[in-house]
């Protein structure tokens, strides 16, 4: 698929953050990695994967740990704790931290977890309060 393809999934990932409510989880998963967010009453928590989490043949090198923090990410503060990776944005967004949001999904999936065509990426979205999803 061509860039046209992960240019929408970043404006769709995008469009949805203005109507999240509390607890609207999104998570888009290239196996075995994953970059998810969650609607936090102040806050848009986005995460990525841990390599704790992660075989140690999918571990990330030392340069894709300094792409990711080039990226805007923060180290996980204690995986061995269940920790990942995390840009918390705050809440309301603007627009533009909005987009920003679907470009950090898109490039980490892309530039770091190397995937290759967003057709074969899963998307799972619940409400982890029991609400909508």
């Amino acid at each position: 698929m061509s860039a046209d393809g992960w240019d929408r999934l970043a404006a769709e990932i995008a469009g949805m953050v203005p109507s999240l409510a509390d607890g609207d989880t999104l998570i888009v998963r290239a196996r075995p990695y994953f970059v998810q967010m969650q609607q936090l009453p102040d806050h848009l928590q986005v995460e990525a994967i841990a390599d704790e989490f992660l075989p140690e043949d999918r571990r990330l090198t030392a340069r894709d740990r300094q792409h990711m923090v080039e990226l805007g990410w923060r180290p996980p503060p204690e995986p061995e704790l269940g920790d990942n990776w995390e840009c918390p944005f705050p809440w309301p967004l603007s627009s533009a931290d909005a987009a920003r949001v679907g470009e950090l999904f898109v490039r980490t999936l892309r530039e770091v977890h190397g995937a290759t065509d967003p057709a074969g990426l899963v998307r799972e979205s619940f409400n982890a309060l029991g609400g909508r999803g």
